[in-house]
């Protein structure tokens, strides 16, 4: 076996391995959950169809108890987007996978949301979620910043010199009693002695 597939196998067995996190989670009723999603609704403008059809259920059973949890969404947007996926696929797929009625993104707080029928449940979509982005961060790490802009060569200008490039001399220092005290832009030492 050569270099090359002793490192390509090496990468296929190492494993992404989340430490363990303690979640806030909470229990509320649907009448509860549909005021949080109607409140995000108003930071957000319109839902998806899926949202809107779990907000008519919530309506319809408001003293359902829905278990709510949620975790900080990553600081680089290019990471948040591979989290969610393209058109929210990996959320989806969270979504049916753990059994959870909806996970949301909330641009305003950078914090993914979890509602579902179970504490279990809720966890389960949590940690693939975490998983997701561990995952992001070890083999896809965010670009880097922009380069910062150089700036032109700007021609330096000697304090000798006017703005016309043609030297005139300052006017000399002079003291309350009129004593000159230093010459022109020259300092005293390159000047030679004043008497």
């Amino acid at each position: 076996m050569n270099e090359q597939q002793q490192t390509t196998t090496t990468q296929k067995k190492s494993r992404i391995v989340v430490p363990p996190m303690c979640y806030d989670l909470k229990q509320a009723t649907g009448q509860t959950v549909l005021t949080h999603l109607i409140d995000l609704k108003i930071n957000h403008g319109e839902f998806a169809e899926h949202v809107s059809k779990y907000m008519q259920r919530l309506k319809t059973n408001p003293n359902q108890r829905v278990n709510f949890g949620y975790i900080p969404a990553p600081p680089h947007s290019e990471v948040t987007q591979r989290v969610i996926g393209m058109n929210g696929h990996f959320f989806k797929m969270t979504t049916t996978l753990s059994g959870v009625d909806l996970i949301w993104h909330d641009h305003f707080s950078n914090q993914f949301f979890f509602w579902g029928p179970s504490v279990f449940k809720v966890v389960k979509a949590m940690n693939s979620i975490r998983w997701r982005i561990h995952k992001c961060y070890t083999t896809m790490p965010p670009p880097l910043p922009p380069k910062r802009v150089k700036y032109q060569h700007v021609e330096e200008v000697s304090d000798d010199e006017d703005d016309n490039g043609s030297s005139s001399s300052m006017p000399d220092l002079v003291d309350y009693d009129g004593n000159v005290i230093s010459v022109g832009s020259v300092p005293d030492h390159e000047n030679g002695s004043i008497d």
